[in-house]
């Protein structure tokens, strides 16, 4: 059996600062069931130089990654090449960034909702579970200072909370403060 994609970008640059993006893709044949997104960035908002905005809407059909042979699978190293989620959802993605002197700010926001989404039915080996219906919403601030813009290296803190209504699981919140920086590490060996 063949595994395959098939699919379109589209990317439109407004006004010199601004961006209209969006994806269409079908798989295996499946036309009638096609994986979308679309979304758009807006810089330089209100005035502000460094205010950015994102908003962005993707919806992949329960299935979409999925094969009849579990080996061959949409996944490298049992994770997933497209989307952490694999299939079966909805998501509603909205970003803020803003800096101001060094300082920043950045807020972002994720929607999921799940319908007939099976936990891990993307990998080639995995373990049997019901299929999940609800909404998943993540909320992350993060306020940092910049103390080097050329390695990104800065002091931030931030905060995140996590709500699933999908399964019984209490809301989450996690607290990061530390330091951290754009040096990219190669290793694929884990």
């Amino acid at each position: 059996e063949m595994n395959y994609l098939l699919g379109i970008n589209i990317s439109y640059i407004i006004k010199s600062k601004h961006r209209a993006y969006g994806k269409l893709a079908y798989a295996n044949g499946k036309f009638n069931k096609p994986a979308v997104q679309l979304g758009a960035r807006l810089y330089g908002l209100l005035g502000q130089r460094d205010l950015m905005l994102q908003v962005e809407y993707n919806n992949i059909p329960t299935g979409f990654y999925e094969n009849g042979d579990a080996r061959l699978t949409y996944s490298h190293y049992n994770l997933p090449l497209a989307t952490i989620r694999g299939s079966g959802f909805e998501e509603y993605v909205i970003r803020l960034n803003y800096e101001f002197k060094r300082f920043y700010l950045n807020e972002r926001a994720v929607f999921y909702q799940l319908k007939n989404y099976t936990p891990g039915n993307w990998l080639p080996v995995s373990p049997t579970s019901t299929a999940l219906s609800g909404n998943i919403r993540l909320n992350q601030l993060e306020f940092g200072y910049r103390l080097n813009r050329k390695m990104n290296l800065c002091v931030f803190g931030s905060w995140q909370i996590r709500n699933d209504d999908s399964t019984d699981s209490p809301a989450t919140n996690l607290l990061f403060v530390g330091f951290r920086t754009a040096i990219v590490n190669h290793y694929n060996d884990f």
